[in-house]
């Protein structure tokens, strides 16, 4: 992998784009709250998942899209960007109304939906992917046959992915975290099945990831927001359709197993509160890190031990995708069976916090 690197003369351009990744964190953190106010953008952040002490900023997925970008410009001509070139472009829409979401906290969930859709589209219109099979019965030959069925069912696949990581994006850690395991995962793949990981895509997702949690865990410095949750999810979701493209003998509803935790957790709220009459689109305190969360708070009474302590505890969900990928993803009985293990799991530990809580 490091001759890879070295051949495309893109280790300098990563250890540049960390040192670059890096001094913007440091200055935002310093800076953010002054730079806000003489744009008269400021706002403070309330909300009912709110679970952090303090003001911090919500900028660090800006940060981190801004970083991406200069590695972009800089890297031009040491290896094909394509694709980074149609995410940066395609993700405009998205960014342009999380971004504002981000700094002023009263943008619809129904308008931000609708510019993922709008992103999902972009994407498939400039980098035109081939997607993988769907091993379902008609389903595969509809899609094969009529490609706006497949721009369908991918965008809202993607959307989900999206919407699931802004979810689990509250604890310090928690959502990197997955992110992290998501791409080491895509890597294992890619490894198994070609012998070898040069994915500079995934390597520059999780170095994002490591160059924020310095800042992020444990001190919970500075937050990815909602930009950097759409953003990343948006990432890693696009490479799983790529990859799963390239890769045709893995059932494709493996995939599931990777991207399980985000996803689930977007279907168990939509369930949960719609047997509950709750508008789906609206925050609750009902996650499962969040309900391990006061649960913490309510035994040490300090908040920021507590926030911590969230991300050690679930990591056997975050580090899931790997474990059940790993072992269940070589027929889609298997894929089955792992999904149940994660189902049962989840929702058993859900249940026991429940009855802590109450």
């Amino acid at each position: 992998m490091i001759d890879f690197f070295v051949q495309n003369k893109l280790l300098d351009n990563f250890f540049i784009f960390f040192f670059i990744s890096f001094l913007l964190h440091v200055f935002v953190i310093f800076n953010w709250k002054f730079l806000l106010k003489k744009l008269f953008l400021y706002r403070q952040y309330d909300s009912v998942q709110k679970i952090h002490l303090g003001d911090v900023s919500r900028l660090g997925g800006l940060i981190s899209i801004l970083s991406i970008v200069f590695f972009f410009f800089y890297s031009r001509g040491s290896t094909d960007l394509l694709y980074l070139k149609a995410i940066l472009i395609s993700s405009i829409p998205m960014l342009i109304i999380s971004i504002k979401e981000d700094l002023m906290f009263d943008t619809k969930a129904s308008v931000r939906l609708s510019m993922m859709f709008v992103s999902c589209f972009l994407f498939f219109y400039f980098y035109s992917p081939i997607f993988p099979n769907i091993e379902f019965p008609l389903i595969g030959k509809l899609f094969a046959t009529y490609s706006i069925l497949a721009y369908i069912f991918f965008g809202f696949c993607l959307v989900v992915v999206i919407n699931g990581n802004n979810l689990i994006d509250g604890a310090n850690g928690l959502m990197p975290a997955s992110i992290i395991t998501q791409c080491i995962t895509l890597l294992f793949l890619t490894y198994k099945y070609s012998g070898n990981i040069n994915n500079i895509y995934l390597i520059l997702i999780i170095l994002c990831m490591v160059i924020f949690l310095i800042f992020n865990y444990p001190l919970g410095k500075i937050f990815l927001g909602d930009t950097g949750a759409y953003f990343f999810g948006f990432m890693v979701g696009t490479q799983t359709i790529i990859i799963f493209s390239q890769y045709q003998q893995i059932p494709t509803w493996s995939a599931i197993l990777i991207l399980i935790y985000p996803s689930f957790e977007l279907l168990f709220s939509f369930i949960r509160k719609f047997h509950n009459a709750i508008n789906p689109m609206h925050p609750d305190k009902d996650h499962l890190h969040l309900k391990l969360f006061f649960v913490l708070e309510k035994a040490t009474g300090k908040a920021l031990l507590s926030n911590n302590l969230v991300t050690l505890i679930m990591s056997l969900i975050w580090f899931s995708p790997f474990i059940l990928f790993v072992n269940f993803h070589e027929s889609i009985n298997q894929t089955i069976i792992g999904f149940a293990i994660y189902i049962v799991f989840y929702l058993c530990f859900y249940n026991f916090l429940s009855r802590i809580i109450k």
